[in-house]
């Protein structure tokens, strides 16, 4: 066995492959006229914990994100701040166009009511369960002062956590059972959303994701689907997953004006076309979640677009710090693939050009070990970069190391593991190519939190002398 001073683990392998990941940036401002409020619960104290809520709850926050909401991401949170986030979402979903609530977690029905169960819930009877949780009333007022279209997504149908031996008052009907919701009855203009219809049980499946969350995901972010059909087509996709054992269904009445979450069908058509110039001619002054999906492609012309945007004072964009940034990035941009392109900086290699995001914040290595399936955090470290004091000279590396890195917190390190690393691990699985040994992370560390720069298949160097230095016991049996 071998160990570090903080954790002592073992598996096998180690391999010398680089894996070099790029990213397209996300730029521009969310839009505050569509808000989103997601929440996860999964580390319950008193009812059994649940495994795939918090991951679902992540990737349905990044999906809105990145088709124009204004998310505010919420997990294993208690009642109390629960209550407090929910009335301060009800108040920005007043100015807001549309409003969406998705929450991850238990879910039980009692007397025909549906009741969200917080992370810490401690109930006895039925009435425990009313006064400790969250109504799906209550989420149905938070989000019914929005103008056009209130969304309500409970993926909560899950097995019931409080068992048979709930105590009820006379003529009360009880929680206890198999699991599933009641079916609710919305106003019309709002709908509600259950990943198994009323009285079925949800399933979590083999992977970090339900299949509802990950059916959910991929067709809110397609362009051209109208919320209706969008929602027929989550549930067929999950209907093929689960072998028909679990139906998603949809309650409460619409209009008969076409609603699109992620861009109409001329946009789906303009953002497929090869050719920029005729989907930046397409797009209108107005039309700011589709300047902002082609500014994450790297066009600078939409980048353009959204700083004129930013410097209209009399519009309420008018952001000329925002604008200052779009247009800095812009001219980079340009001014790079014009020596790329035009005057062959780089020969025929800069024929072809990736874009990345420009990422600003500290530089940290994260070490982990893996069996394929399982991964393990190992250790953090931090290299000097310039060759002279005070961060002078030449920009390299190999001129010494320490570690741990002060700047990973604990909440970075389990950020970075739950975000990028397992996901990683876990695609390499599906794809068939399970890796097995040490993995090496490079992040950047932003104000959105740890962004990935690179993966080395190693312990690297200077950070390998440091880290076997921390070493308590020997490296062989690895």
């Amino acid at each position: 066995m071998f160990s570090f001073s903080l954790r002592r683990r073992a598996l096998a392998g180690l391999m010398s492959i680089t894996v070099v990941v790029g990213f397209l940036g996300s730029g521009g401002a969310r839009a505050a006229d569509r808000v989103a409020l997601v929440i996860g619960m999964a580390q319950y104290r008193n009812v059994p914990a649940l495994s795939n809520t918090v991951n679902d709850a992540r990737l349905l926050s990044a999906t809105l994100s990145r088709i124009g909401f204004d998310v505010t991401t919420l997990i294993d949170t208690p009642q109390e701040e629960l209550r407090e986030e929910l009335d301060k979402f009800a108040f920005r979903s007043e100015t807001a166009d549309l409003a969406l609530i998705y929450f991850a977690g238990h879910g039980v029905e009692v007397s025909g009511e549906n009741f969200l169960l917080p992370v810490d819930v401690d109930v006895r009877s039925n009435k425990d369960v009313q006064r400790q949780s969250i109504s799906l009333k209550d989420l149905l007022h938070v989000v019914d002062s929005a103008r056009k279209m209130r969304i309500v997504i409970l993926d909560s149908c899950r097995n019931n956590p409080l068992g048979d031996g709930i105590l009820q008052d006379e003529g009360e009907t009880t929680a206890g059972g198999g699991g599933g919701l009641a079916p609710p009855s919305p106003d019309r203009g709002t709908l509600v959303a259950f990943a198994a219809r009323d009285g079925q049980v949800a399933m979590d499946g083999d992977g970090a994701n339900s299949p509802f969350a990950l059916a959910l995901s991929e067709k809110l972010a397609e362009p051209g689907l109208e919320i209706s059909l969008m929602f027929r087509q989550v549930r067929d996709e999950v209907l093929s997953a689960t072998r028909n054992l679990q139906e998603p269904n949809t309650y409460g009445s619409l209009s008969g004006v076409p609603f699109y979450l992620a861009g109409s069908p001329e946009l789906r058509d303009q953002l497929a076309t090869d050719d920029r110039r005729v989907a930046w001619a397409a797009v209108g002054s107005n039309q700011e979640s589709q300047l902002r999906s082609l500014a994450d492609t790297g066009d600078a012309r939409a980048m353009l677009g959204l700083a004129y945007m930013r410097l209209d004072s009399s519009g309420s964009e008018f952001d000329p710090v925002q604008a200052a940034d779009l247009l800095g990035r812009a001219a980079e941009a340009e001014e790079a693939l014009r020596a790329c392109m035009e005057g062959q900086l780089f020969g025929e290699s800069g024929a072809t050009v990736v874009l990345e995001e420009r990422l600003a914040g500290e530089e940290a290595s994260f070490f982990v070990l893996t069996d394929g399936i399982n991964v393990l955090p190992l250790a953090t470290a931090q290299d000097h970069k310039r060759v002279g004091d005070g961060d002078t000279g030449p920009n390299t590396g190999g001129m010494g190391a320490y570690s741990p890195a002060p700047c990973m917190t604990q909440a970075l390190c389990d950020e970075a593991l739950e975000k990028i690393v397992r996901p990683t691990i876990r695609a390499l699985s599906d794809m068939g190519h399970p890796y097995v040994g040490v993995l090496y992370a490079g992040l950047i560390l932003t104000e959105d939190g740890p962004k990935l720069i690179e993966y080395n298949c190693r312990f690297g160097d200077p950070e390998c002398q440091v880290l076997m230095m921390r070493l308590e016991d020997d490296l062989v049996p690895l």
